[in-house]
């Protein structure tokens, strides 16, 4: 088969969200990476990368298998997509979509993108300080929720909480924990300083 054999553009060309974007039915303007990785559902929660027979139809290269019972088309349900602010294009790219099928306790497998992004220097006008480059810019999230999580206690709940960093070498913001709950909403607003050369990428010069 075209899954088996690892011919997921050829398979793509049949795939029913790309047909949608590209006819303006959902999710116009929206853009996807070129699909590189086996379809992500119905996988057998639990068995991983190292499971399963590769010579068995059920199993794919990547070395999850399928659920047989239900006889389900293997589909990719787990998407990446993106678009730009107007006339940002240029300064978005994609660096890689992949998807991790060594996470392995659901029956779907996750997938990721990584991203570059230009922007612009954050400075302080002539009257403040000369133009200098801001210390920082602060990004902030409000308004967070979630929904379906996994239980992770023995009552079949979770006390879930959202932990943002702005690089894995600096503090974190974090929410407080929603207890006993896998559909929490928090009315937090996480607050995180971003240091200016994490922030960006596109070089100023600076004001004579």
């Amino acid at each position: 088969s075209l899954t088996r054999d690892r011919r997921y553009g050829e398979l793509a060309r049949y795939d029913q969200l790309k047909h949608q974007i590209k006819s303006g039915d959902a999710f116009a303007g929206f853009n996807e990476g070129e699909i590189s990785f086996a379809p992500t559902f119905k996988h057998v929660p639990g068995e991983g990368v190292d499971a399963g027979d590769l010579q068995d139809p059920a199993t794919v290269a990547g070395g999850r298998p399928y659920e047989k019972k239900k006889m389900r088309v293997p589909s990719w349900c787990d998407r990446v997509l993106w678009r730009s602010w107007p006339g940002k294009a240029d300064g978005l790219r994609l660096l890689k979509y992949a998807s991790a099928p060594a996470l392995a306790s659901s029956d779907h497998t996750p997938v990721s993108a990584l991203f570059e992004l230009d922007i612009e220097v954050p400075m302080m006008s002539e009257g403040q300080h000369g133009g200098r480059l801001l210390g920082h810019v602060t990004i902030e999230l409000s308004e967070l929720s979630a929904s379906g999580l996994r239980p992770a206690d023995k009552n079949g709940l979770a006390d879930p909480y959202v932990e943002v960093y702005s690089d894995f070498s600096s503090e974190s913001a974090k929410t407080h924990a929603q207890l006993k709950t896998l559909s929490p909403k928090w009315s937090d607003k996480i607050s995180l300083r971003v240091p200016h050369f994490h922030s960006w990428v596109q070089v100023c010069a600076l004001p004579p």
